[in-house]
């Protein structure tokens, strides 16, 4: 199940909404509110595999008072809470992690998603310096894809189940950004 937890901008949740696989749910809820946390976990009774939230990046205020819900619910179940938390080149989104590891993510597993479209391993400077990286469980490098292939699944909201809408050179490289991403998430994502 995949739960887009952003209301003003559920790109994911559309992304997946033209293309879904058949066994994957998808939903959308609104995380910047006690009612929309509650209706989160609502879904977890039923879910049969993992559960993908994605979660909005004014995220921490509304975390630090909701998020316990999901961990009750998770504990309740016997469900693990795996954290996957993106960054790019810049300092906000390793300031919010290192704020949330504090809060609402203390002793939760936790790696940081490096995104290789801003640039290879070696231009992320401030994680590289950071002890951020010596707290966390692991780092996933997210392969970079070509812009063209990557502009049209933004701006045509065309998921990768869509194979037919792309053209064959843009399939080959679907095909080998998703054989690299498993191989980085081997492990991590079951």
């Amino acid at each position: 199940m995949v739960v887009d937890g952003d209301e003003s901008n559920p790109d994911v949740f559309k992304s997946l909404d033209k293309s879904k696989p058949e066994n994957v749910d998808a939903v959308t809820v609104n995380l910047d509110s006690q009612d929309g946390w509650q209706a989160l976990i609502e879904h977890l009774p039923d879910c049969k595999g993992p559960i993908v939230v994605n979660t909005p990046a004014r995220y921490r205020r509304i975390a630090d008072k909701y998020f316990d819900y999901l961990t009750i619910a998770a504990a309740e179940h016997s469900y693990g809470i795996k954290v996957l938390w993106p960054v790019n080149r810049q300092r906000d989104g390793l300031v919010q992690l290192i704020s949330a590891m504090s809060g609402y993510l203390n002793g939760l597993p936790i790696w940081i998603v490096r995104n290789l479209y801003f640039g290879d391993t070696s231009k992320f400077v401030l994680l590289e310096s950071s002890k951020v990286k010596e707290q966390v469980t692991g780092i996933i490098n997210l392969p970079d894809l070509s812009d063209y292939v990557t502009d049209k699944i933004y701006n045509d909201r065309v998921g990768f189940a869509d194979l037919d809408r792309f053209g064959y050179a843009e399939r080959i490289a679907i095909q080998r950004y998703i054989k690299m991403l498993k191989a980085e998430t081997e492990g991590v994502i079951t």
